[in-house]
């Protein structure tokens, strides 16, 4: 998919805001594009294992809002410049994907944006245990990615939860694979 095609689908969504639950944590993410000459990648971090919390996953660059956030948009750019060392500049934003509430009482607003590919990375060391890429063709293939079915922990009701083997070696679960499928589904990359 062309990066021309990537902006016109994301300019063209209206993301599902859910009012989010007063004991929920307001956050956001940054859902990092890199235009490369092979195609369109997204970059992902490795959280450290001795993390407190989220240990060992896949990311995406993200946190709570602070106080002193703008937006979530503000706060999505600071987490990124706080996670991987790149500031606003080296960032162009292209749309907002639904927000998601998470089992660990956040309420996540993912932003979607270019990253400039020669803005240097300097990830922080307490945070980031490793950067990766993976391809957006890769993602998208049917092959690479699975839904099992599971009982929400709140509500006890059964839901479908996506995950992507395309990471290798990494499983891409969670909050961070919902973002990914609902990121296919508005650009139509499913292939189903």
């Amino acid at each position: 998919m062309t990066p021309a095609a990537i902006e016109a689908a994301l300019g063209a969504y209206t993301p599902r805001a859910r009012p989010r639950e007063r004991a929920f944590r307001a956050a956001a993410v940054l859902v990092p594009l890199l235009e490369r000459p092979g195609g369109v990648e997204l970059l992902f971090t490795l959280r450290p294992a001795d993390m407190p919390t989220h240990a060992g996953q896949v990311s995406f660059p993200g946190g709570k809002v602070a106080p002193d956030d703008a937006d979530t948009w503000a706060a999505a750019a600071r987490e990124a410049e706080e996670e991987l060392g790149v500031g606003l500049p080296a960032l162009r934003r292209v749309g907002t994907l639904d927000d998601l509430p998470t089992i660990s009482d956040f309420h996540v607003t993912p932003h979607v944006a270019w990253l400039d590919p020669a803005a240097p990375l300097t990830p922080s060391p307490r945070e980031v245990a490793e950067i990766f890429t993976v391809p957006l063709e890769r993602l998208a293939d049917p092959r690479e990615r699975r839904l099992m079915s599971g009982r929400a922990r709140r509500t006890g009701q059964v839901v479908r939860m996506p995950f992507f083997l395309g990471g290798r070696p990494h499983v891409i679960w969670g909050v961070t694979a919902a973002i990914l499928w609902n990121l296919l589904d508005v650009l139509a990359l499913h292939g189903e």
